[in-house]
């Protein structure tokens, strides 16, 4: 039960809008993973001509080491205990990073609240299994 919670917590942190002020739209946090991942392949540093701001790219990487973690969470057999809360808990710093980038914009605020509802419906479910430790 709990690995069907953590693929379906890991799909929904996948498809919350967030918005990218640069290029004034919206996008999916998977969408900021994937540009996370090409700026430190590319090894472009901090500077003005990103694609976005560093706070984004600073989301993408807790997204995409919270997702390894989990997924990993599967596979492993000793200390999955532990992977879960340390996935667990960078899976929320991630939100809370993202949530606090857009609290400056008062519909794009509550657009990004009202989209991860969902997300923090199952992230509070998967916190209750891996305390209850199922």
């Amino acid at each position: 039960m709990i690995k069907n919670v953590i693929l379906i917590t890991i799909i929904l942190n996948s498809l919350v809008i967030i918005p990218i002020p640069e290029a004034h739209s919206y996008g999916f946090i998977l969408f900021i993973d994937v540009l996370s991942v090409t700026t430190l392949f590319k090894k472009i540093a901090f500077d003005q001509n990103l694609i976005l701001e560093p706070t984004l790219i600073i989301v993408g990487f807790f997204s995409i080491f919270e997702k390894i973690g989990l997924i990993s969470s599967l596979f492993i057999s000793k200390q999955k205990h532990v992977m879960r809360i340390i996935g667990l808990t960078l899976l929320f710093v991630s939100w809370v990073i993202l949530f606090y980038s857009t609290w400056d914009f008062d519909f794009l605020t509550l657009l990004t609240l009202i989209v991860s509802i969902p997300f923090l419906m199952y992230l509070s479910r998967l916190s209750y299994l891996i305390i209850k430790g199922k």
